[in-house]
């Protein structure tokens, strides 16, 4: 994003415009590599966000007020639910990141950097809707696929780009929310 309040060198502002220089210096903006993010900085993220999650099943009905009761299987679909449709809209939004990697300073690409589309961050969001789906289905699927979501987690400090098997299948990496990108797609700063 172009700084509103950078001022121009004197003679521009005068009207005296320079040559441009053929030799120029390489831009370090675009050459720039994506800052991959840290894997503490996912997990408070995750922390974050789950807990934000966890709040709205509460307001939404986790619970039976009247009797006190619990619906686990109930409670789990409609948990998961809530966290696909939660990443979905914040990821493949203009903020690329759910309000937890907002708070840690990451954000969600494709792999040139560019914004997601809704598709690709419900693809991407199959980690958090899974164990939600299988309790609907058959409650005895739950932890199959709970071990499936931390399957797609161990990726995560398994690779240099720090990109999980959820990443992996849409095309999508984590990064630092600083890291400059100019290419053509890539979410303004």
């Amino acid at each position: 994003m172009k700084h509103r309040y950078l001022s121009l060198p004197a003679p521009a502002r005068a009207g005296k415009l320079r040559p441009p220089v053929a030799d120029a210096e390489p831009d370090p903006v675009s050459d720039a590599q994506p800052r991959h993010a840290a894997l503490w900085r996912r997990f408070a993220a995750a922390l974050v966000d789950a807990a934000i999650i966890g709040g709205l099943v509460l307001l939404v009905g986790g619970t039976d007020v009247v009797s006190g009761t619990v619906d686990p299987a109930g409670t789990l679909v409609l948990a998961g639910s809530l966290a696909m449709f939660y990443r979905v809209l914040f990821e493949g939004s203009r903020l690329a990141a759910t309000p937890g990697k907002l708070a840690v300073r990451l954000r969600v690409t494709d792999l040139n950097g560019g914004r997601l589309t809704y598709a690709t961050a419900a693809a991407r969001a199959w980690p958090w809707w899974l164990p939600g789906a299988c309790a609907g289905i058959a409650p005895s699927l739950v932890p199959a696929a709970a071990l499936a979501c931390l399957i797609a987690a161990a990726f995560i400090p398994l690779s240099a780009t720090r990109r999980g098997l959820h990443d992996r299948m849409a095309g999508t990496v984590v990064v630092d929310r600083r890291t400059p990108t100019t290419r053509e797609g890539a979410p303004q700063e």
